[in-house]
């Protein structure tokens, strides 16, 4: 009976676990305080078939020849985007729906913001930032959302 009690009081304290289900967004969700929005839009590659995922989550690329090294088969830049005067930020995080968020500049840095999500099956994507050029280093932000609660299962 103490064991039933004991269990009804937790579930009471807790909300039952209805209702109080909800999402936040956690990691860096906003550009860094006092940066410099750089109003870049992104390009998605929409079949990243023969991408190589080789060398982490972020990869500057200053030319047309940096790009095709990327990947197994002949692949065009994406239009609107120059490598002879721009340089750009791929980003591809293994089994991870990627959305792009902000582009930004700090006076020591270039910072690419993206959203992850989660999927039942290993999906990803390749986004391409264009980025100005500079000498600066490039940061990858990172946010997602986090269940607090009872998750739904994944699709």
């Amino acid at each position: 009976m103490r064991t039933l009690s004991a269990i009804l009081m937790v579930m009471a304290a807790c909300g039952g676990g209805s209702g109080d289900d909800y999402y936040t967004e956690e990691g860096e969700c906003t550009a860094p305080a006092g940066s410099t929005d750089l109003g870049q839009t992104a390009a998605s590659l929409f079949d990243p078939s023969c991408f190589m995922d080789i060398s982490g989550d972020l990869q500057i690329v200053n030319s047309e020849t940096e790009w095709q090294a990327l990947f197994t088969c002949p692949t065009p830049v994406p239009d609107g985007i120059d490598l002879s005067t721009d340089r750009g930020a791929v980003v591809s995080i293994m089994c991870m729906p990627t959305d792009f968020r902000f582009a930004a500049e700090t006076a020591d840095e270039m910072v690419v913001g993206v959203k992850t999500g989660i999927s039942g099956a290993c999906l990803g994507d390749v986004i391409l930032v264009p980025l100005p050029r500079s000498t600066k280093p490039v940061r990858l932000a990172r946010c997602w959302d986090e269940c607090h609660g009872e998750c739904p299962p994944v699709p």
